[in-house]
């Protein structure tokens, strides 16, 4: 599928061009509900199948499955300067691997409550992870220990269904079911503010590249948009017809991209915040988007497929 739309802007025409480039159908035996760029060949997906593959984009072929999780993989990572993959279960471990050894290098008993969606530090030391109490809990990857615990304001300690660092390693952020969103001091740990915006379960957030701005996806529909350098939502936009379930920006901050419970991935412009684009290629649910180098962006889904597509 190719898409060539022409947009006027201050009366000059820009071109966009949105194209699948890559499909993999069955990638898993279940859903596909995370997936992660390693680096501009190779992808990462975690299934409700309970594994973790890698895979290579130019043979389509699965390089490795790592497997040891006893239940459905519910959120991934990687840190690609260090070649270390993280992957959270619902069984509560939190399994780390190696991806040149492509080996386990260890693995973390979280407790049936304190772990969730997780995410890797800027310098590859800590995995952030989220909680059914709404804590944050950070372990260090080289011991696997618990280091330290972030709190939201007592009001907010509700399960906490997505984490993120933001690019600059300054910033946590997590969501919540009661709609609501911390953000803490990474270096600290020190609760700066909650962010207000939805009416129903914040599913995802998401830092753009620079780190200035935090998108948040929830189960009202909507996408809020926050400056972190205020309390107040600086812009919102909807779209999708069922819950929002994942958000990733580009890397040079020109597009986010949006999937839902409708089967659809969408594009928008991060400047004028309107839908450039949108991919209907899964038949279920759109658990994750991922954006890579050169405006690529990776879906997965219910459907037990992945998409890679072209953003331009």
């Amino acid at each position: 599928m190719f898409i060539l739309l022409q947009i006027k802007k201050n009366k000059k025409t820009s071109s966009m061009v949105f194209e699948i480039i890559n499909t993999i159908e069955n990638a898993h035996e279940d859903g596909v509900w995370d997936t992660k760029w390693v680096d501009e060949n190779h992808i990462i997906t975690g299934s409700v199948d309970e594994t973790v593959k890698l895979w290579d984009l130019q043979s389509n072929s699965s390089n490795k499955d790592f497997s040891g999780h006893r239940w459905g993989v519910v959120s991934i990572d990687v840190h690609p300067a260090t070649n270390i993959m993280a992957s959270s279960s619902i069984d509560s471990f939190i399994k780390i691997w190696d991806l040149e050894s492509k080996k386990l290098v260890k693995s973390i008993n979280a407790s049936p409550i304190d772990t969730w969606a997780i995410s890797i530090s800027d310098n590859g030391e800590t995995i952030a992870s989220s909680s059914k109490n709404g804590n944050i809990n950070l372990w260090s990857i080289e011991s696997g220990e618990k280091i330290q615990v972030l709190e939201p304001l007592e009001a907010n300690r509700k399960f906490s269904m997505c984490v993120a660092y933001s690019p600059n390693g300054q910033y946590i952020a997590c969501g919540s079911v009661n709609g609501v969103i911390s953000v803490f001091d990474a270096q600290t740990g020190k609760h700066i503010r909650a962010l207000d915006g939805h009416a129903l379960s914040v599913r995802c957030v998401s830092f753009s590249k620079d780190s200035t701005l935090l998108y948040a996806g929830s189960e009202d529909k909507h996408i809020s948009i926050h400056d972190l350098n205020s309390p107040h939502v600086v812009g919102a936009v909807s779209g999708h017809s069922s819950w929002v379930l994942s958000v990733d920006c580009s890397y040079d901050n020109s597009f986010f991209a949006t999937s839902s419970s409708d089967n659809t991935v969408k594009v928008w412009d991060s400047g004028s915040r309107q839908c450039v684009h949108t991919f209907d290629s899964h038949e279920d649910q759109v658990w994750s988007v991922s954006f890579g180098e050169r405006n690529r962006l990776v879906s997965c889904s219910d459907d037990r497929s992945v998409y890679v597509y072209h953003c331009q």
